[in-house]
């Protein structure tokens, strides 16, 4: 009877912990439970997989695209200014025509709304700058020669006007002025050639117009010719604090207008060194004369008295 009763409470006890474990479990998919296979991807239940492919052309641009696309229109366009300050439209207005509308077409096509339209958009901007670049080495090469003979023309009247002797340290100035602006044109620093050049000029003038100063003083004509001498100095003296300035263009002017100034001074103090000459020479003639004279009278004076 016991073990009647013993085996009834087993036989309780499995049923509730089996009763436990089934309410524990989660409940089967549906679909599952019907043996169906989910479908991956999006596709259908027969077990195919569809997967879309995107461009990469069609994504929005990242920072590097636009990045890419800044520095593009910025070398074009700086290159067109280039262009613009040495005159090219008119040296050379077929080419810059051909690079200019190249330029206007990249600005007006200019998009950036995919990674597509800005690899186009920087392309055109390219091809702009590309052309540029084409005539910015034809100008600097003609700007070069032309610089060249114009600085060494410079130099040339300066020498002429005796620059090496009067004025030695200006020259040597001037030479080193053209000699960095030529290395800079190597260096393709064009601005900074443009600005050395301008420098040179003035000093090469501020060299010829020392040497005509210090030629017009070898002749006193700041005593002699004082008038012409003081309207010379006067403009000499703004020409040099107008290149202590670094204004080379208004330097170069003045330099340019006193020197014949001082040129002038020399000729008035020569012309007033002449006169002077002249009558002093008169005046000793006069003088011999009346020597002449009064020995003549005296010897006739003496004849007469015997």
């Amino acid at each position: 009877m016991k073990k009647t009763y013993h085996l009834l409470v087993l036989l309780c006890l499995a049923a509730l912990v089996l009763a436990i474990s089934c309410a524990s479990a989660p409940p089967p998919d549906e679909g599952t439970s019907r043996g169906d296979t989910a479908p991956v991807g999006g596709g259908s239940s027969t077990g195919t997989t569809t997967e879309t492919t995107v461009s990469p052309d069609s994504l929005p641009p990242s920072q590097a695209d636009l990045s890419a696309l800044e520095a593009a229109a910025a070398r074009a366009a700086e290159a067109r200014e280039l262009l613009s300050n040495f005159d090219a439209p008119a040296l050379f207005p077929l080419e810059w025509e051909a690079a200019d509308s190249l330029y206007t077409q990249a600005e007006e096509q200019k998009k950036t709304s995919t990674r597509g339209e800005v690899q186009e958009s920087v392309a055109r901007y390219n091809n702009a700058a590309d052309a540029f670049d084409s005539l910015i080495d034809k100008i600097a090469s003609l700007y070069y020669e032309e610089v060249q003979k114009e600085l060494l023309s410079a130099r040339e009247t300066a020498v002429n006007a005796g620059a090496q002797t009067l004025a030695p340290d200006l020259l040597l100035s001037a030479d080193r002025a053209a000699n960095e602006a030529l290395e800079k044109f190597a260096a393709k620093d064009y601005y900074g050639a443009r600005d050395g050049v301008e420098s040179a000029w003035a000093r090469y003038n501020q060299a010829l117009a020392a040497a005509e100063r210090q030629k017009a003083l070898n002749l006193k004509a700041n005593v002699a010719a004082k008038t012409e001498f003081d309207s010379a100095e006067a403009v000499y003296t703004r020409a040099n604090a107008a290149l202590n300035r670094q204004n080379y263009e208004e330097a170069n002017g003045l330099f340019i207008q006193c020197s014949p100034m001082f040129a002038e001074a020399s000729a008035a103090a020569l012309e007033k060194q002449r006169l002077a000459e002249e009558a002093l020479r008169r005046a000793d003639q006069r003088v011999a004369q009346s020597d002449e004279t009064a020995r003549t009278a005296e010897l006739i004076l003496e004849g007469g008295m015997q």
